[in-house]
């Protein structure tokens, strides 16, 4: 019997899945205009939500945090497994037309938006290859906080606003004209982010995972708070290329009894230092 070669380019469907709902994701359209990206609402199974919430993180800071400095229960542990499985990545691959096997991800939970820190248009990196964007709250009905898919650097210049309903999901590909961003907003917003990663050297992401190894000189809990603080920043270059004055965006700040990694300038001026806030 013959096989459609159409059929040959869809992923199976990925039982395997234990949180996200396959069929769901697997019927979402790729939109191309203004940019590629996918949008899916209830990507995740019927009656999980109470025990996903229950095992969520709970951070009342504004900002992304990643999963190793978060606590949370084996419900949300699925999700997370879901979302790094090699089922949902082809899934993901199969709607981009990409191969991600030879990439890495990093995830990312925010819990809490800030009305001045937050929400302010942008592409994404470049090294982010694929964004995946999860909303996590139920209800939700607010226009502010809502991510939009945006034409333009435009806020009201939109082509799609996407509720941070429980269960809303955006895929797209991180372009020089993928721009997003949204209305300001304070308070609790639970969402996750997973990230298919290039690594481009001189990158702030390069860097990141360059001086990852600095963090075991000193937990993130005993980070000093009392800002700012000279940062050597051409010093720290320079060990790590070979030459003075290159993009980082960790660099070492030493106290009297304390060596401290935050985030830098994206750029070090050679030949001085910088002073920089704590993060």
């Amino acid at each position: 019997m013959a096989t459609n070669q159409n059929e040959l380019t869809k992923p199976a469907i990925a039982a395997d899945l234990k949180t996200l709902d396959p069929a769901v994701l697997e019927a979402a359209m790729l939109v191309t205009d203004p940019y590629d990206f996918v949008f899916a609402e209830n990507t995740i199974r019927n009656n999980l939500q109470a025990a996903l919430l229950a095992d969520a993180p709970v951070n009342s800071s504004a900002g992304s945090f990643p999963l190793s400095e978060l606590s949370y229960g084996p419900s949300f542990r699925l999700l997370i497994d879901d979302l790094e499985s090699a089922e949902f990545r082809r899934i993901v691959e199969c709607k981009f037309d990409l191969d991600l096997s030879s990439f890495p991800t990093t995830i990312s939970v925010r819990g809490t938006l800030s009305r001045t820190a937050d929400g302010h248009i942008h592409t994404d990196l470049k090294e982010k290859l694929i964004t995946v964007l999860l909303y996590l709250n139920p209800g939700w009905r607010n226009s502010a906080g809502s991510l939009r898919v945006l034409r333009s650097k435009n806020i009201h210049d939109y082509k799609l606003e996407i509720p941070a309903a429980f269960g809303n999901m955006l895929i797209f590909r991180r372009s020089e004209r993928s721009w997003h961003g949204h209305l300001p907003y304070q308070g609790n917003r639970l969402s996750v982010q997973l990230n298919w990663m290039r690594p481009v050297r001189g990158t702030r992401w390069h860097w990141r995972r360059r001086f990852k190894f600095l963090k075991r000189f000193l937990p993130v809990q005993d980070r000093p708070s009392h800002a700012p603080r000279v940062l050597l920043c051409s010093a720290v270059a320079f060990h790590a290329t070979g030459r003075p004055g290159n993009n980082v965006d960790k660099a070492v700040a030493i106290s009297s009894d304390r060596i401290s990694l935050f985030h830098a300038f994206p750029t070090c001026p050679s030949e001085s230092t910088a002073r920089v806030r704590l993060a």
